[in-house]
């Protein structure tokens, strides 16, 4: 957990292959990354930051719950690999754009 830190990039978590929970909220990260070491990834907790768009996260697909709510996300993409995901809040953006960003998600329950 790295909550209120002022941190501005996701880095060092590239031996991290069996972190399940990551809480990365109320910093300053600007772009999703950093993940490449983190396969088993579960719960993503990435709420209150400056991230303008989704990205990087193709190869999380063990991936059950993401936040991303209170960013600056305008288009809701880069989600399609994410067949695991149950949970995906994205509250208090500046969405405009859906796509077809959320047709592959089925096992999203909330």
């Amino acid at each position: 957990t790295v909550m209120r830190q002022e941190v501005s990039v996701i880095e060092g978590l590239d031996n991290c292959g069996l972190l399940e929970t990551l809480w990365m909220s109320e910093n300053c990260i600007e772009r999703i990354e950093g993940l490449q070491g983190c396969p088993h990834l579960r719960k993503l907790y990435l709420h209150s930051n400056q991230i303008a768009r989704i990205e990087n996260l193709a190869h999380l697909s063990d991936l059950e719950v993401l936040w991303l709510c209170d960013n600056h996300i305008r288009v809701v993409e880069g989600l399609d690999s994410l067949v695991a995901l149950k949970q995906l809040w994205l509250a208090r953006n500046d969405i405009t754009t859906l796509g077809d960003g959320l047709s592959a998600l089925t096992a999203l329950e909330d």
